[in-house]
């Protein structure tokens, strides 16, 4: 690994975004080309590590590696990020790969990194990202971090309690919480060659009922029941 001085305009000029800055540094790592600002060399070996660490677990859980580096922009805090990626959505590379991570300690530094190269990750998958419904995006990338909010977990058991735990195949597209236990049963149930085959299956099936029958050769009722008694035994307050 080495470390030089580059000009930000790199990644940003063509955006028009100076960000109060002539020239960044870049760190760089195996997979990643780390930009950030004066004054916080005394953290981009750590970060670095935690990014590496966070890749390791993604790409062995899915079985996949990125096909180029990851161009990773660190920020002071979380105030400047619409900024940076507003201004780096608009240079004309949608499809360069990049994620913006602010440094401040006011937050899981190690899950925002986990959940947000999931989604780096899923961009290589043969889906059109629009069209997947964030159960899936959100429900992975939430399952890759392996914690649970406390907001969500009352979710979940205030729908044991109410015996209104929902059907696979009746989701709904927007729920990342249900999209998260998913892929917890899956992973538990039948084990990361199990969650490949099920992504994999999800993709081929554009996000359809038989998803199950194609990762598993598990009906949708079989596989409904199995996530139901995975909820009960897993979520319930002891």
């Amino acid at each position: 690994m080495r470390r030089v001085v580059a000009p930000m305009a790199l990644l940003l000029a063509a955006a028009g975004l100076s960000y109060g800055q002539t020239s960044w540094t870049v760190y760089h790592a195996d997979h990643f080309d780390i930009y950030y600002p004066a004054g916080q060399d005394a953290k981009v070996v750590s970060i670095a590590s935690d990014a590496e660490a966070a890749y390791s677990l993604i790409s062995f859980d899915l079985g996949r590696e990125l096909g180029e580096k990851v161009q990773l922009i660190l920020i002071r805090s979380q105030s400047e990020q619409s900024a940076i990626v507003d201004a780096v959505g608009a240079n004309g590379s949608p499809d360069r790969r990049f994620l913006v991570l602010p440094t401040d300690t006011s937050f899981n530094l190690r899950g925002v990194l986990v959940h947000e190269l999931t989604h780096q990750f899923e961009t290589e998958l043969p889906m059109q990202l629009s069209d997947t419904p964030a159960w899936v995006t959100e429900g992975l990338a939430e399952h890759e971090v392996g914690e649970w909010s406390a907001s969500d977990l009352a979710t979940i058991r205030a729908a044991l309690l109410a015996q209104s735990i929902p059907a696979v195949s009746h989701v709904d597209a927007s729920d990342r919480v249900w999209g998260h236990a998913l892929f917890d049963f899956v992973a538990t149930e039948y084990g990361l060659v199990g969650l490949r085959h099920y992504v994999s299956a999800l993709v081929s099936n554009a996000f359809g009922d038989d998803s199950s029958r194609a990762a598993f050769g598990v009906t949708v009722e079989d596989f409904d029941w199995a996530f139901k008694m995975f909820v009960r035994a897993r979520f319930i307050e002891r």
